[in-house]
């Protein structure tokens, strides 16, 4: 475990948010939203996630389609 971000030199086993300060509670969730992501890409035909996925970003020309992911895509599988 980090220190970075705790409020205190010890931390609960499962965490306590008060334990956290706003940089840490920041980063916290937006582990957690990193896991539920690559949860996510186990949602295939297979239940098997791809062996690599690309991040949506404005520039990647995904907009036309309609079945894309909002927020990751296979390339080459639309």
């Amino acid at each position: 475990a980090t220190h970075t971000g705790m409020l205190t030199h010890t931390i609960s086993i499962p965490l306590r948010p008060e334990e956290l300060s706003e940089k840490g509670k920041r980063g916290w969730k937006t582990g957690i939203e990193l896991v539920k992501t690559c949860m996510h890409t186990h949602d295939t035909a297979t239940g098997l996630s791809p062996e690599t996925i690309y991040f949506r970003v404005p520039s990647d020309g995904m907009d036309g389609y309609p079945n894309a992911h909002p927020d990751w895509y296979i390339k080459g599988a639309v």
